[in-house]
């Protein structure tokens, strides 16, 4: 797993980080979002389409 990195934009939607990480399906490298709140992870998914890293 790379380097976790913040992601702007998400308002009062808590915070959101993007890393890398292997998909367990390809075995190839994905970017994904890990949403966080309260300092709690709460969810991972896969990072939209729409996302570029910047």
């Amino acid at each position: 797993m790379g380097p976790v990195e913040y992601v702007d934009g998400f308002g009062a939607a808590g915070d959101v980080v993007t890393f890398t990480a292997t998909d367990p399906d390809t075995g190839c490298p994905q970017r994904y979002f890990a949403h966080i709140d309260w300092g709690l992870l709460q969810s991972v998914e896969p990072a939209p389409d729409w996302y570029v890293d910047g």
